[in-house]
Formats: structure tokens, sequence, C-alpha cells
């Protein structure tokens, strides 16, 4: 998928974010992401993700597909509240946007910083001191593959959806 369509789709995911605030926060990291995001392949091996994802811009790809998952979950069930849903949102937009290190080349190994590195890029564009609700659910996305596990609903929604996102190809397997 072209850098173009799959910005305009984040772009279109970000627009449902009905607080003013998060919204254009949110927009602004999207259309400030580092250039690998755009070009990189959602996994560097292979295994844990859709074929579909394993080329050019399967990051950006499966950074929608978590977004659309969470909030599929969200939309049915009557107890989000929206400003929850707000941050769900959020957070799965940016969840992987320092996949690769916050430089435009990218490389692999920052991938075990990458939840660290994208709260922190969060919390620089909320200029805020410590994680707000949208930087924890970011910093926890990988659960135990992390740095931190999850501990709210909003946390636990956010690496589940990714989690799922990741294992299209196997469910469809079986």
């Amino acid at each position: 998928m072209d850098k173009d369509r799959i910005q305009k789709l984040l772009l279109n995911a970000a627009d449902s974010i009905q607080d003013p605030k998060v919204r254009s926060r949110t927009r602004e990291m999207i259309m400030e992401a580092p250039s690998y995001f755009w070009k990189a392949p959602s996994s560097q091996h292979g295994r844990h993700h859709p074929k579909d994802e394993f080329c050019e811009g399967g990051l950006a790809l499966h950074t929608l597909r978590v977004f659309r998952i969470a909030r599929l979950i969200m939309d049915s069930n009557a107890g989000w509240k929206q400003p929850v849903k707000d941050s769900v949102s959020s957070a799965c937009l940016l969840h992987d946007i320092r996949r690769l290190g916050p430089k435009d080349e990218g490389d692999i190994k920052f991938f075990d910083q990458h939840p660290d590195l994208a709260a922190e890029a969060v919390k620089e564009k909320w200029h805020i001191k410590s994680d707000n609700s949208i930087a924890g659910c970011v910093r926890s996305h990988m659960g135990k593959w992390g740095p931190v596990l999850p501990s709210t609903p909003a946390q636990w929604l956010v690496h589940y959806a990714d989690n799922l996102a990741s294992k299209l190809d196997q469910i469809m397997k079986r």
C-alpha cells in the first residue's frame, strides 16, 4: 500500500477521535512519523504478522488494523466512555510510531525499546512529564514482551488489539 493512501487512512482514523486536542496531536504525530514508518514491514522476520504486512508499508497497515480491531471492540460494547475510546484510538495509532527508533532511517536495534520511545514521544507532544492514559497504553502494548504489563482496561485492549492484528494469518488458517 502506498504512503499517501495509508497515511490518508490513518488520518481518517484519527479524525474519529472526538477530543479536539487528542485528535490534533495524534494527527500531528502521524504526519511527523519517521520516514521508515511508511516503508517498513510490520515484522522484520515475517513470523508474527500477516503476509500482506511483510512488505513496504506493512507497519502502517498493521497500525491501521490495530486501530480498527480496538474500535470494533469498543463500538460493540457500550461500557467504554468517550475519553477512554479517544485515548485507546490514539494509542493504537501511535503504538509503533517509533518501532525502529526516532530517526528517519530506522534501525532494528531499537525494536526492544520502541514502546518506551513511542511513549516518550507522546509525552513530548502532550508536554507532560509522566505517562497519561495514551502514553501508558503505548508503553504497555507489548504485554509480557514489553517494558511494562498492561494494568488498565484501556491498556489491555491496546495490547490485545495489537496481538490479534499480528495473528490474523494464524486465525485464518484454522
